[in-house]
């Protein structure tokens, strides 16, 4: 970045718009934050009299990185409770903990910094940070670590079950808690059906990123699937029975 004097603004070199620092009191306390103006074409458009102004961050102060908060760095965590209907965090079914720059971050829906408290405990900190909805946990719940945070729960996605082409599976869960199984294929299947014996139950397929849904149905799929690691999402809709039984065949 080159700084403007006349406009007293950063200029970012291939970009169609502008940053700028300033100084701002919130609740008592001194923020440094960083502020985008203009309109690239490629951004949301946060507009204000027609003009682009995006609050892109806040300067932070680093701290130290608790070792069980290390031991868990380059995790991926999947997430058990999504909705069958969730439009959104579909898309993002997971959460990510990564050191960058000598931070500790989550990433997923949001990249965000967290700040441990203790071993077990973390918040987002910041304007954007409300303390209400802010915190990062792991808690134990049946035998499993799971980081809870946004009123989500995951876990580690080594403890995900494998499933095969040709299996059939007896499953159980309950209403807004998913249940995830990771199909490897080593050939092209022409029409793959994936099938639960429920009407009452949401399938998915997702990419081995978690980040796209390649195929959905309801009770039943058929995927022209590709040699891969892929997870299978089985999200039970409302009055779902507790069991079901989830075949692959060709």
């Amino acid at each position: 970045m080159t700084y403007d004097y006349n406009n007293k603004m950063y200029d970012v070199a291939n970009k169609d718009y502008n940053v700028v620092f300033l100084d701002r009191q919130w609740k008592d306390n001194n923020y440094v934050i960083m502020i985008q103006y203009g309109a690239p074409a490629d951004s949301p458009n946060y507009i204000s009299y027609g003009y682009l102004i995006r609050y892109l961050g806040q300067k932070t102060e680093k701290v130290a990185i608790p070792q069980a908060w290390e031991a868990r760095e380059e995790n991926r965590y999947i997430i058990e409770n999504i909705a069958w209907n969730d439009v959104y965090m579909w898309n993002y079914a997971h959460f990510d903990l990564n050191e960058k720059n000598g931070v500790l971050m989550i990433n997923g829906n949001t990249d965000q910094i967290i700040f441990p408290e203790s071993d077990d405990l973390a918040f987002v900190r910041g304007l954007q940070g409300l303390r209400a909805d802010s915190s990062v946990r792991f808690v134990e719940e049946n035998g499993r670590e799971k980081l809870v945070t946004g009123g989500f729960k995951a876990y580690n996605i080594d403890l995900v079950p494998s499933i095969d082409v040709e299996d059939s599976v007896i499953g159980s869960s309950q209403f807004l808690h998913n249940k995830w199984y990771k199909l490897t294929i080593e050939d092209t299947y022409q029409m793959l059906n994936i099938a639960v014996n429920s009407d009452n139950y949401t399938l998915r397929i997702m990419d081995e990123q978690l980040e796209s849904v390649v195929a959905k149905g309801k009770r039943s799929l058929k995927w022209d699937s590709k040699p891969g690691t892929w997870y299978v999402a089985v999200a039970p809709n409302p009055d779902a029975a507790n069991t079901f039984e989830l075949s692959i065949s060709r």
